[in-house]
């Protein structure tokens, strides 16, 4: 089946180990506004999408700056991408690398690389475009495409397919006796493009360009597969009798397979028909859109114009919101399930615990929806990537771990409220025997003090209740004994008289 149109969004989705991205002045990357129908989809969303605010919610996107300029001088070449065919043999597919459109307008589309963060979540996608060739290419081609390209394993695998540049490959074998001066320079001017770039002037791969696209991260992020890229293909096709087939070959580019791969009836459930002409699909492996013109709608401009208009400015805000929510649960997961049960009950332990509940709580007001759009299509769209996705199985399964772990919190504050509860009742113990002490010390010196001043209030020259050179010792002692005693009861039955009238 022969393409009219297509574009292939390779995504690489991320987690940031720290803190999220921020460019400095020598970043090959730069903030920018994509452009998103304001009239497609309900305006909180919209918020939700285009404006980040101070805690994190919303989107930040950033583009290729003035430093990428290798980079941009790179992808505007024609590529080849050297796979297999279904024989065995070798096959080049030519293709080109989406680039930032001349445009007077402010706003961009997804076709240029890009680097879409949600900072609440610190989960990014890195989003590059690439296109099949001007040739007359079929639906076999572009499923080679995708299945050649999606694959990132380390540096020397053979499932790393080689990417050449078009003049390149066809040169390769010429290169050393070219006799065309301005041929032979250019040539040359690539090769040190591409030496400048991956360190080599005949090939890179999928593996190589991410990397080079984040370098500036320096390991401050984390991939969630680091073998595979998720490819979102928008394809459009003329129409026919033989849906069956067609339809089969759209499963397999919604899940970026090839021929190879024999398709299930099971599968169905993997795409919906939003209308008689335009079928939708998702699935974990990835997403399409498929388009198809007949004689009738040969000239329709919503159908010409569709992948710079309804797939750029729509649907594809639609499945990035679904996806990035999606890598949000999971990298929630992984921190639930990298939690330290055995750690020591600490207030730092209690405030991270907490940090994650309130974090999945937050998710799920500001990315779960039921519905988006005033627009049945647009609605469909969102409800099949969400259940395609499993993102109401994943926030439940999450929701359902998150109470085990509220509950472990409560064992954690009680816990902590016993402790401390112990430290308040030694404290009071501790305070009460330092009164006693306190206390009988202060009596004692109270007596020696009360005992000495009584002493000499008592002799001849005072109350001369006894004569110090005349009376005896213990007469002194009996007397001015005597006399306390006396001042003490008399004191305590006033006290008693007077508290016992106030009652």
């Amino acid at each position: 089946m022969k393409l009219k149109q297509s574009i292939s969004i390779i995504t690489m989705p991320f987690g940031f180990k720290s803190e999220t991205f921020c460019p400095g002045a020598d970043s090959i990357w730069q903030k920018c506004t994509v452009s998103l129908d304001k009239g497609k989809l309900y305006p909180h969303i919209q918020k939700v999408l285009q404006n980040p605010d101070e805690c994190g919610s919303g989107y930040i996107i950033y583009s290729l700056s003035e430093k990428a300029a290798d980079i941009k001088n790179l992808i505007i070449r024609d590529m080849h991408l050297i796979t297999t065919d279904n024989d065995g043999q070798e096959k080049v597919i030519q293709f080109r690398f989406g680039q930032a459109e001349e445009s007077k307008k402010k706003n961009e589309r997804f076709f240029s690389p890009k680097l879409l963060i949600h900072p609440a979540s610190k989960v990014g996608m890195l989003i590059i475009s690439c296109s099949l060739g001007d040739c007359n290419y079929t639906m076999d081609d572009l499923q080679m495409l995708n299945y050649g390209i999606h694959k990132t394993y380390p540096i020397g695998s053979s499932e790393n397919k080689a990417i050449r540049i078009k003049q390149l490959n066809l040169n390769r074998q010429e290169n050393s006796d070219c006799n065309d001066n301005e041929k032979a320079k250019r040539i040359k001017k690539m090769q040190d493009l591409m030496k400048k770039i991956f360190g080599n002037e005949d090939a890179f791969n999928m593996k190589m360009f991410t990397e080079e696209l984040m370098a500036e991260f320096k390991g401050e992020y984390e991939r969630f597969d680091p073998y595979r890229l998720h490819v979102f293909t928008y394809l459009q096709t003329s129409d026919t009798d033989d849906k069956a087939s067609l339809l089969n070959d759209f499963q397999r580019i919604i899940k970026i397979q090839n021929s190879n791969y024999k398709v299930s009836n099971c599968d169905k459930a993997s795409y919906e028909q939003t209308f008689e002409n335009i079928y939708v699909g998702s699935a974990t492996e990835g997403g399409a859109i498929m388009t198809l013109i007949s004689e009738e709608t040969e000239n329709n401009w919503f159908l010409r114009d569709f992948y710079k208009d309804s797939l750029s400015q729509v649907y594809l805000w639609i499945y990035f919101m679904v996806q990035i929510h999606k890598y949000t649960l999971i990298s929630i997961e992984k921190s639930l399930t990298e939690y330290d049960f055995s750690s020591r009950n600490t207030s730092e332990s209690r405030r991270k615990l907490t940090d994650l509940i309130a974090n999945l709580t937050k998710n799920k007001v500001n990315s779960n929806f039921t519905f988006i759009s005033s627009h049945t299509q647009h609605n469909k769209f969102y409800s099949l990537c969400c259940r395609n996705l499993d993102i109401e199985r994943l926030s439940e399964g999450l929701h359902q771990k998150i109470s085990y772990l509220k509950e472990h919190l409560n064992i954690l504050i009680n816990e902590e409220e016993v402790r401390l509860a112990k430290i308040e009742n030694e404290i009071s113990k501790r305070r009460e025997n330092s009164m006693i002490v306190i206390t009988v010390v202060g009596a004692v010196m109270a007596l020696f003090s009360i005992g000495y001043d009584s002493f000499g209030l008592m002799d001849e020259e005072h109350f001369m209740l006894y004569n110090t050179t005349l009376t005896e010792p213990w007469i002194r002692n009996v007397r001015v004994v005597g006399v306390i005693i006396a001042v003490a009861l008399l004191a305590w039955g006033i006290t008693s008289i007077f508290l016992r009238r106030k009652k």
